[in-house]
């Protein structure tokens, strides 16, 4: 059963048939939820109140607004437009409303308070008061997480998979940090500190079969691209692609050896193609073939 203002909760606030979501999987307290909330060309009209919990809703606007309001516990707020790319923190306790008259697109993620404890703990990081309200702001690493995650709603598999975790936890960090007055360490010069460098691998790990942008990894280290891209391989040695691509063999290794899935299903496992392009990388990074290494073929430092 749902608790919390995300999925059918949203659609039903909405005045809309469905609202595709997914949820974190890993966290103990509650769940961090995205939800993609689309409207037809007139809008919703006035949404009902969203029962009042100590959870947060952020808004990031897939596409602008030509007009709406918002209200908190019935006073207008804001009035006007929003471009795509805009974001909103609303806070669940102050009874937030929209009046929507226009197409409407966006990925409402849902942060309740008690995960901001678990999140602090779990990160190594001070416990932040609260996320402050904004009727609107732009925020191109918010847009980027929203973007990343559009094409993924309505598919059950990303459903509590460890890559919505990444990208969710990824996003609040980024909240936490922006909106919340959350210091982060400094890494020495020219590195990924140590967050950075976990969030960074963790979310490439977590993608081997749908592929992240390295937006997205640069957005989850609160880094420009290019900073992200030198920064990341003084971390490790290699750039993102090659690191994942390794990964992915390491990955492969492990599963030949300690499973009994045929070499094509650890392929498709893994993020390669198919069984043939799997072999090629093999053959090229440990000079084995992979049904070599599941006979117990040796001679790789790789893997």
């Amino acid at each position: 059963m749902q608790y919390g203002a995300y999925g059918v909760e949203l659609a039903r606030r909405f005045n809309i048939d469905d609202a595709p979501f997914m949820r974190t999987s890993t966290l103990k307290s509650e769940q961090l939820a995205a939800t993609r909330v689309t409207t037809g060309s007139r809008g919703s009209g006035l949404t009902d109140y969203i029962p009042v919990e100590k959870a947060y809703i952020v808004t990031v606007r897939l596409q602008g607004i030509a007009k709406f309001e918002s209200f908190r516990a019935g006073k207008l707020t804001w009035k006007g437009s929003c471009e795509a790319g805009t974001m909103s923190i609303m806070n669940l306790q102050d009874e937030p409303q929209l009046h929507l008259p226009t197409f409407y697109d966006c990925v409402k993620f849902y942060i309740p308070e008690i995960i901001i404890s678990e999140l602090a703990q779990s990160n190594d990081m001070p416990q932040i008061r609260d996320l402050r309200y904004l009727p609107t702001v732009s925020d191109p690493a918010m847009h980027t997480f929203a973007k990343v995650l559009a094409p993924l709603f309505g598919k059950p598999i990303h459903d509590g998979s460890l890559f919505f975790d990444h990208v969710a936890i990824a996003a609040y960090l980024h909240l936490a940090r922006t909106y919340g007055g959350l210091n982060r360490p400094l890494p020495q010069a020219g590195t990924l500190a140590d967050w950075q460098l976990r969030r960074a691998t963790e979310l490439l790990a977590s993608s081997v079969e749908d592929g992240v942008s390295i937006q997205a990894l640069a957005a989850a280290c609160e880094l420009p691209v290019e900073r992200f891209l030198r920064a990341f391989k003084r971390s490790t040695g290699l750039p993102p692609h090659r690191w994942l691509r390794e990964y992915k063999i390491k990955k492969a290794t492990s599963m030949l050896r300690d499973t009994k899935l045929s070499i094509s299903e650890i392929a498709y496992a893994c993020g390669f193609s198919d069984q043939a392009h799997m072999t090629r990388l093999f053959v090229a990074l440990t000079g084995n073939t992979p049904g070599a290494v599941r006979k117990g073929a040796t001679g790789s430092q790789l893997v």
